[in-house]
C-alpha cells in the first residue's frame, strides 16, 4: 500500500524513502518519520487509524502540536534529544486520545540523508497501555492494603485507650452529666473517625435499604457547642446559642454523627477565622417549615472575594489550615448532599461570615415527648443526679403547687426503693435521666420498675440508637434535656372510671374528641398508645365504650386486632374510629364503624344504649 508523503527539501534520496516505505507496514505498533521542525513526513497505516488523526490528511506535514497538543512538548523535547544525541532513545510517552490518556514504549532514532546528515527522526512506539493500567491497579491494591493495615492498628489504637476513657468518665458521678455529655460526645466523635478511616478502605458491601434514624437538631447542637466550649476554652470565644423555634423539637432523618462532624467543621472553621484572638460566635436554629435552617455566624476576618467565589463554585484552591474555610469544607458539603439540603456562604473581609446550612425537617417521632399530661395528684418522681436539672424541674412545676407531688432523688437505687414502697403507686409517674447515677442507668431503672406507661426518659442521648430502640420497644418516651423547660405539661382531673374511652395517637384529635363528648354530658378518657391502654384495662367494666383508631403510627397493633382481643376478654361495645369506610367483610360482627369527621353521629350514637 502507497503511502502518501510531503518531503522537504532536505530529503530527497529516493533510497531512503522507499526504504521507509517498505518497513512501515511490516512493524508492529505505530511507525512514523518527521523532519528537523517536527512535521510528520510519512507513517505506517497504524498510525493514520489512531482516534483523531482523520488519515493521512491528517497526519502527514502536521506536527505534535497539531495532534496532541497537550503532550506536545514533550514529545518534542525527545525527538530534540534523538537529533542531539544522533543515538536510538528509548522514552516513555503519553497522548490523551478522548477521556483515555495513552501509554506507549517508544524507540526514536535519527533520520539521515545518503550524506549521513540528520535530517529528523524515525520513530516507532507501541502501545502499553493495558500493561500500564494493570500494573497501576496491582499497585493500588498493594498500596490500598498497605493503607488498610495501617488503618486497622491505627483504628485498634485509637479505640483501646477510648474504651478506657469513657469507663473513666462514667464513673464520674460527681461530675454534671452535661460536661459528661460532651467528653462522651468528643470519645464518640474520635471513635466515629477511625471508624471511617476503616470503612474508607473496606470493600463496599451491598446497598441495603434501611429506614434513616432520627436526628433531634438542637440537641446535637447542644452537645457540639458543649464541646467546642471545652475544647477553645484558653481562647477568649464566646459561643452564643439561639434557638428561634416556638418551643417546638426540631427533626431531621439521617446519620447523626455526619451532623455533628459537619458542625464541628463549621465551628472550627469559625473559630480560626479569629487567628487566635477574640471573637464571637451565634449560632441560630430557625424554622422556616418545611425545612430547619442552621446559622453559623462570626465576627472574624472574613474571606477575600475571589477566595469566596471559588468556595462557592466548590473550586479547589491552595491553603491550609491558616486559610480557614477550606479544612472540613468537603465534609461539609457531602453531609448537606446526604441530607438534601442547601449551603449558602455569605462573608465579608474584617466583618465576617454567615454559613446557614438548610435541610429538610421531619416529623416528630412518635417517640419524642412534646407534653407530659399527669392526672391531679400524681405523685411525680424525678430522677437525674444534677442539680441544675432537678432546679428546671422544680420551676416548671411550680405552677401546679397543690395538684402534683414532687419527690427528688440523685441516685436510682434510692429511687427504686421509693417507688417499690410506695402504697399506690398507680399514682407515680416517673421521669428519669438516662444518666441516672448508682449502678443503673436509665433504661434499667425503668425495666426493673415495670413502670413504661408511666415514665418518660430525660436524656443528652436521644440521638443514640440503643436509646431510640429501647423507648420506641418499650414505648417510653424521650425527653431531651435541654426541652425541659418548654416542654408542655397538662394536668387533668382525676375523674371516675369514664363512659367512653378514646384510644387514638393524635393528641390533639383525641383531646378535641374527648371534650366535644364530655360537653355532652358522656365523661371520656384519653389514650395515645393501645399498648399504655391495655394496662389500664382493669380499670373498665365490660360494658364500657371503647373507640379505637385503626392506624397507630406507634404500635404494630392495629385497632381491628386490639378490638378481636378486647372481644375475647369480654368488652362488648367496640368502636372503629376511621376516615374512611370500610368494607363490610374487613370488620367483624361484635365491630361498629363511627366516622371521624362526623362529630355529631359520634355523639348520638355513644349517648344511644346500644
Amino acid at each position: 500500500m502507497g503511502i502518501n508523503e510531503v518531503m522537504s527539501g532536505e530529503v530527497q534520496n529516493a533510497v531512503i524513502i522507499n526504504y521507509l516505505e517498505e518497513i512501515a507496514e511490516c512493524l508492529v505498533g505505530n511507525f512514523y518519520w518527521k523532519d528537523k521542525n517536527g512535521r510528520y513526513l510519512g507513517c505506517n497505516k497504524s498510525t493514520l487509524n489512531m482516534p483523531g488523526t482523520d488519515g493521512a490528511k491528517g497526519v502527514i506535514g502536521r506536527t505534535d502540536y497539531d495532534l496532541w497538543p497537550d503532550r506536545a512538548d514533550e514529545l518534542r523535547q525527545n525527538d530534540i534529544a534523538v537529533m542531539e544525541s544522533g543515538k536510538l532513545l528509548s522514552f516513555e510517552e503519553t497522548i490523551q486520545i478522548g477521556n483515555r490518556t495513552k501509554h506507549y514504549a517508544v524507540v526514536k532514532v535519527p533520520l539521515r540523508d545518503s550524506d549521513g546528515n540528520i535530517v529528523g527522526i524515525i520513530g516507532n512506539s507501541l502501545d502499553i497501555t493495558d500493561r500500564k493500567e494493570a500494573e497501576s491497579l496491582r499497585f493500588q491494591m498493594r498500596e490500598q492494603e498497605r493503607i488498610k493495615a495501617i488503618s486497622e492498628q491505627v483504628a485498634h489504637d485509637i479505640r483501646s485507650p477510648l474504651l478506657t476513657l469513657s469507663m473513666i468518665v462514667d464513673s464520674f458521678k460527681d461530675v454534671p452529666e452535661s460536661k459528661r455529655a460532651a467528653l462522651q460526645s468528643t470519645i464518640a466523635n474520635i471513635c466515629d473517625i477511625a471508624d471511617n478511616l476503616l470503612n474508607r478502605y473496606r470493600p463496599k458491601a451491598s446497598t441495603k435499604i434501611t429506614r434513616d434514624p432520627y436526628i433531634c437538631v438542637p440537641s446535637v447542637l447542644s452537645e457540639e457547642i458543649n464541646h467546642k466550649k471545652c475544647q477553645y476554652n484558653r481562647l477568649n470565644v464566646k459561643f452564643n446559642y439561639f434557638y428561634d423555634s416556638d418551643n417546638k423539637l426540631v427533626f431531621i432523618k439521617g446519620d447523626s454523627s455526619v451532623l455533628a462532624r459537619m458542625i464541628s467543621n463549621l465551628l472550627n472553621n469559625a473559630v480560626e477565622a479569629f487567628s487566635g484572638n477574640s471573637g464571637i460566635i451565634d449560632i441560630t436554629v430557625k424554622i422556616e417549615d418545611p425545612y430547619v435552617k442552621i446559622i453559623i455566624k462570626d465576627n472574624g476576618r472574613g474571606i477575600p472575594p475571589e477566595r469566596l467565589e471559588k468556595i462557592r463554585k466548590n473550586i479547589p484552591f491552595a491553603g491550609g489550615k491558616k486559610s480557614g474555610y477550606g479544612i472540613g469544607l468537603e465534609q461539609v458539603r457531602g453531609a448537606v448532599d446526604a441530607f438534601s439540603g442547601r449551603l449558602l456562604i455569605e462573608s465579608e473581609e474584617k466583618i465576617g461570615t454567615k454559613v446557614s446550612v438548610i435541610l429538610p425537617m421531619a416529623e416528630n417521632p412518635q417517640w419524642i415527648a412534646d407534653r407530659i399530661v399527669l392526672s391531679k395528684g400524681t405523685v411525680v418522681v424525678i430522677l437525674d443526679d444534677d442539680p441544675s436539672v432537678q432546679h428546671m424541674w422544680k420551676i416548671h412545676f411550680e405552677k401546679y403547687p397543690d395538684s402534683l407531688s414532687l419527690y427528688f432523688f440523685k441516685n436510682a437505687d434510692d429511687a427504686i426503693k421509693f417507688i417499690e414502697s410506695a402504697e399506690n403507686p398507680d399514682r407515680i409517674f416517673f421521669l428519669c435521666s438516662f444518666e441516672s447515677g448508682g449502678s443503673k442507668n436509665g433504661i434499667d431503672v425503668i425495666k426493673h420498675l415495670g413502670i413504661c406507661d408511666r415514665s418518660v426518659m430525660i436524656t443528652d442521648y436521644c440521638n443514640n440508637k440503643d436509646v431510640q430502640n429501647f423507648s420506641e420497644q418499650f414505648n417510653v418516651p424521650l425527653l431531651p434535656k435541654f426541652f425541659i423547660s418548654s416542654v408542655a405539661i397538662v394536668v387533668k382531673e382525676e375523674s371516675a372510671p369514664a363512659d367512653v374511652v378514646i384510644v387514638d395517637d393524635d393528641f390533639d384529635f383525641s383531646e378535641t374528641l374527648a371534650d366535644f363528648l364530655r360537653s355532652g354530658g358522656i365523661s371520656a378518657d384519653v389514650y395515645n398508645c393501645p399498648c399504655t391502654f391495655k394496662t389500664k384495662l382493669f380499670k373498665y367494666c365490660m360494658d364500657t365504650k371503647i373507640l379505637m383508631d385503626n392506624d397507630f403510627s406507634n404500635c404494630d397493633m392495629t385497632g381491628v386486632e386490639l378490638a378481636e382481643q378486647l372481644h375475647r376478654l369480654g368488652y362488648s361495645k367496640l368502636y372503629i374510629l376511621s376516615g374512611k369506610n370500610f368494607d363490610p367483610k374487613e370488620i367483624s360482627p361484635y365491630l361498629k364503624v363511627l366516622m371521624k369527621g362526623n362529630a355529631g353521629d359520634i355523639l348520638s350514637m355513644l349517648s344511644s344504649r346500644a
